[in-house]
């Protein structure tokens, strides 16, 4: 069973320096095992509070939102900033 929510949440906590490596995969550990979201781990564990939670699951839902331009669908993110 892949678990894309999951994975993609705690790869926007990585990605915003919210949680180290060791912490993201003990708490996928942890969802698969209650079966339930990594939110809900993060928040039993104390890491991040509820409005850092519900902030982050906004921005993932919005990310997740296909969006078009001149005929193209826009399936993804490539990166961010630069020059």
């Amino acid at each position: 069973m892949v678990d894309t929510p999951n994975k993609t949440f705690l790869e926007l906590c990585l990605a915003k320096r919210l949680l180290d490596k060791h912490t993201a995969a003990e708490v996928y550990r942890r969802a698969r095992q209650q079966q339930c979201s990594a939110a809900a781990v993060l928040l039993d564990m104390g890491v991040l509070p509820q409005h850092t939670l519900d902030v982050l699951t906004q921005e993932m839902e919005q990310d997740l939102t296909p969006k078009s331009i001149a005929g193209f669908r826009i399936i993804r993110k490539l990166g961010q900033g630069g020059m």
